[in-house]
Formats: C-alpha cells, sequence, structure tokens
C-alpha cells in the first residue's frame, strides 16, 4: 500500500465540519486540516488527555489513544469514518464472538487498532498492521496500554509486499474497517487478502467499506479479479445480515432488489448460512432524492410506512427496518411472491365475482386501516397491490398525505395538491385540481376503479375529463348502460350497485364509506 496523505479520501462535507470544529474550538487552520486540529487539541490538552474507552458488554474494555473522538461524534460524516465502520466492525465482531476465539486474526489498515485489539481480548492470535509511518507509534502505543506486546502483534505492512510461500495461508479471519482510499490501493488489497488468508473451510475475510473515493462496484469486481469469493450483503445494525440475489425492478429513485437473510451456523463455525426469510429492498439514491424533481417522495414514504407499520395490519406492506450509507437508502421490506394484484387481470383478464370478492375484501380492510390511521393514500391500484399466497398488501406510499383532525375528532378537506397518482384510478376531483377534496373519499373512488377492472378485466374510462364519452357515462349515472354495452351482462346486480355507489363523480360526500362498503351485500357474500 502506497503512503496516504493525512487528507485523501475526505470528502469537502468533511473538511468544510472539519474547519467549523476548528472554528467553534478556536483552532488557527492551514491546508492540513485533520493534523493541525489532532495537534492542537493534543498541545492543549495533552497525549494523555485524550484517550478514550470503547466498551463491549459487561466483560470487555478497550483504551485508545489518537484523534479524539468527540471529533468524530461533532462531524457524524462519513469523512472520518474510523467510527462508522470501526464502531459497526467491531460491534460485529463482539456479537459474534466465537468467529474469533483460537483463530489467526490479521487486520489490515489498523490505524488505531480498535478492530485488532478486540480480536485479542476475544481470543484470538492476532497481527495488527498498518502501512503509514506516522500510524504505527499511535498502534505501537495503543497495544501497551491493552496489554498486547506490540513485538508480537504489531507490524508495519504494505499491501501487496510480503508475499511469500512462509506467509500463504496464515490466517483464519482477515478484518478491516475502512481501509480503502483510492483505487489504487484496491487491487493490492484483495492480493493480499487472498494470499494470506487460509483456504480451509469456514476462513474469514470480514471487510467494513463506507465509500470514500471507491465505488463499491470497483471494489467488488477487483475482490473477483483477485479469487476473493464475495457474497453483497447488507449489514444491520440490528444484527441481521441479508444478501442480495437479483435485481427485481428499476426505479426512478434506484432498484427493487430480492435479498435472503443469513444467519450464522449454529455449530460456531462462522459459516453464514441462508435462512427461509426472503425480503425486497429497495435501495434509493440519496442525490436522486435531493435532488426533489420526483411526483412520489421515497422520504414521505418511508414516513409513511414506518407510522403505519406499528402496530402494522396483515393487508397494508410494512417496514422491516431501514438502513442508510453514504450513498443509499435501503428499506428493508417483506417480500411478496405472488406479485402485483394487477397481474392477474392482465394474464387472466376479468376475474369471476368469487375471486374478485376475495382480493378487494382484503384492499378494503387495508385502505379502511389507512383510514384509521387518518391516511389517505392518493395512489390507490392494482398495481400498488402485492400478493403473497392468498394475501394481500398495500404498497407505494409515496404520495401519502395525513388527513387533518380536530380535537374532537372531525376531519377536514385537503387543499389541491395536483393532478397525482395514476390516470386509470385518479379521481375527478384530483384530476381536475382546483377545490379542497375529501381524502378517504378519493382513496374510495380509485378502489372503485379497482374493482371495476378486475370484474370487468378492462378500465372504465381513458381519463376522469368529461371529453371522455365513458366518464361521461359514468358521471351521468348510466354505468349499467355502458357494461351492457360491452356484452357485460355476466356482472351481477350486486357489484353493479356497488361500483354505481363508488364512482360518484358529482358529490364525492356521497360516495359509500369504507365501513359502507364492507356492509354491502355483495362485499359480505350477497348478490
Amino acid at each position: 500500500m502506497m503512503r496516504q496523505d493525512d487528507d485523501i479520501g475526505l470528502s469537502a462535507d468533511t473538511l468544510a465540519a472539519l474547519r467549523e470544529f476548528a472554528l467553534e474550538q478556536g483552532i488557527e487552520v492551514g491546508q492540513d486540516v485533520r493534523k493541525e486540529v489532532q495537534s492542537a487539541i493534543e498541545e492543549a490538552k495533552g497525549p494523555n488527555d485524550e484517550s478514550f474507552s470503547f466498551v463491549f458488554g459487561d466483560d470487555t474494555q478497550i483504551r485508545l489513544n489518537g484523534l479524539r473522538r468527540d471529533i468524530g461524534q461533532t462531524l457524524n460524516s462519513t469523512g472520518l469514518t474510523l467510527w462508522r465502520a470501526g464502531d459497526f466492525l467491531s460491534d460485529f465482531m463482539y456479537r459474534n464472538k466465537q468467529l474469533f476465539a483460537g483463530k489467526r486474526v490479521l487486520e489490515f489498515g489498523s490505524g488505531l487498532g480498535l478492530c485488532g485489539i478486540l480480536a485479542a481480548k476475544l481470543g484470538a492470535n492476532v497481527l495488527i498492521t498498518d502501512g503509514d509511518d506516522e500510524s504505527m507509534p499511535v498502534l505501537i502505543e495503543n497495544c501497551k496500554l491493552n496489554d498486547l506486546d506490540p513485538n508480537t502483534c504489531c507490524k508495519q505492512l504494505l499491501w501487496g509486499t510480503e508475499l511469500t510461500k512462509e506467509s500463504k495461508g496464515t490466517f483464519d479471519v482477515i478484518i478491516g474497517a475502512d481501509i480503502i482510499y483510492e483505487k489504487e490501493y484496491v487491487a493490492p488489497l484483495f492480493a493480499s487478502a487472498s494470499h494470506f488468508l487460509s483456504h480451509k473451510p469456514n476462513h474469514l475475510f470480514l471487510l467494513a467499506y463506507t465509500k470514500r473515493n471507491v465505488s463499491i462496484d470497483y471494489v467488488l469486481d477487483c475482490a473477483r479479479k483477485e479469487g476473493v469469493g464475495v457474497v453483497p450483503c447488507l449489514f444491520s445494525g440490528s444484527g441481521h445480515v441479508y444478501e442480495f440475489v437479483r435485481t427485481l425492478r428499476k426505479c426512478i429513485y434506484g432498484k427493487v432488489k430480492h435479498a435472503v437473510e443469513l444467519t450464522l451456523h449454529p455449530n460456531g463455525s462462522g459459516v453464514f448460512v441462508r435462512t427461509n426469510l426472503e425480503v425486497a429492498i429497495k435501495v434509493m439514491s440519496k442525490a436522486i432524492i435531493e435532488q426533489g424533481h420526483l411526483q412520489e417522495n421515497p422520504m414521505i414514504e418511508l414516513a409513511t410506512q414506518q407510522y403505519l407499520s406499528n402496530p402494522g395490519h396483515p393487508n397494508v406492506l410494512p417496514l422491516l427496518e431501514c438502513l442508510h450509507d453514504p450513498e443509499f437508502i435501503y428499506a428493508v421490506l417483506p417480500f411478496c411472491k405472488g406479485g402485483e394484484l394487477f397481474s392477474l387481470v392482465e394474464s387472466g383478464g376479468a376475474m369471476d365475482e368469487d375471486e374478485c370478492r376475495h382480493w378487494f375484501t382484503q384492499v378494503l380492510a387495508g385502505l379502511s386501516y389507512l383510514q384509521h390511521r387518518l391516511i389517505c393514500h392518493r395512489d390507490m391500484s392494482l398495481e400498488n397491490v402485492l400478493l403473497d399466497g392468498p394475501t394481500s398488501k398495500i404498497i407505494d406510499f409515496g404520495l401519502c398525505i395525513g388527513i387533518p383532525v380536530d380535537a374532537h375528532g372531525m376531519t377536514y378537506s385537503l387543499p389541491p395538491a395536483g393532478a397525482v397518482g395514476k390516470i386509470f384510478y385518479m379521481p375527478p376531483e384530483i384530476y381536475r385540481n382546483k377545490v379542497p377534496f375529501n381524502g378517504f373519499a378519493s382513496d374510495i373512488w380509485s378502489t372503485g376503479v379497482m374493482l371495476f377492472i378486475m370484474v370487468t378485466g378492462a378500465p372504465p374510462f381513458e381519463r376522469p375529463d368529461d371529453v371522455d364519452p365513458r366518464f361521461q357515462m359514468i358521471a351521468t349515472g348510466r354505468l349499467n348502460e355502458m357494461l351492457d354495452s360491452w356484452g357485460m351482462q355476466r356482472v351481477s346486480k350486486g357489484v353493479r350497485d356497488l361500483l354505481n355507489k363508488m364512482l360518484i363523480v358529482h358529490d364525492p360526500r356521497k360516495r359509500l364509506t369504507v365501513e359502507q362498503i364492507a356492509q354491502h351485500p355483495w362485499v359480505t357474500g350477497g348478490h
């Protein structure tokens, strides 16, 4: 590994934050911001005063000297990533201490020595390395501070060097926390990892990585080229590990990926094995979200889904957890194997009314829960209902809006907020976007269109506009006449009655409520 300038890899935001910290502390800085901040603190407080402790459980404590932790806490950014990646890796190590006891562990690019020292305290035979001349004295001092002999457990090591026959395969586990700064370091890193790592079963290379100047795709490609097996995973701070399997679809803000949860094998071998839990993970680009030009707001969607997930409802898709790194937000969701409700109509045409009733009553139950929580969906559609076996779940909450309510529980209309949603399902009052609208009634309209499509196999109109002749027929109470003209005499009187009472144009307040729909004879099993 080549020598590193101390500020390589620090983002502009991080440098700006460091300068702000220096200004707050009255520290004069020039070009080498991080060194000058650290030197000023050392001069003011002395090297012994900058020691801080990491505590793991009730039995393990590590004291470290080096760059003061309160700088990292003040920045809370991805530039000084020792804390984010190092905290994560060390927490993972402590939770899975059986992976390290009795093992030969090599730490790359240790810096202050946190993870290597922890491995030693967990019973490993460790070699803690760094390639930087200035880091070694601090690393040696920290080993002494934690009762480790630096003569046997510390070494200066440049990646890509000392790849001798004698050193090949000498370690069971290799660890590293945020040790990638530039592309030129990546290939030597994995060449060294491939060389030093034992090829016996259960060997591990644990690399906690937050992006600096090198994309994760480039890192993974280099790993594969050097013969290091890679399983792209998402590690959660809650202890969950998800393996990405495939991309389900691309979205305007990123991708939706199919993943499975991994767990450590109960035999203590350190091998991760797949569980039966499948999830879908929405991978959303922060850069795209920050541009703010999306009709659907992913942040509103996440907030709404989190709100609806407690206590949750079987017909509303919950948010299992939400994670993020410097580039992406990851929304972990249940994986629904049946696809969209729309796909049933698309592939099979109109449903018989018993099948239609099965799905409609579940959609209605999910919508009832949303309304109980004072949420207007604004994008109810067959495309926004996923199937998981015999169960359906409402999804996509990016257009959701809260319903105003007073202290007495009285709800109020919402001001015009744009012609949003899918045009086939859009209520006329939202399409016109001129007057306040009742959020509950607008979702009833869209749900009525869903029912219409399920029983006929086609949308009732092209757009909710008076120039559309089919919409005109519905607006003037001639829905039955339209169905008959389509040759839809098989559509029962019961479902026709229900559609007529949901698809009311001129006075949305007269549409059935979700409670009234649930009591309608067709819904309860009548005709």
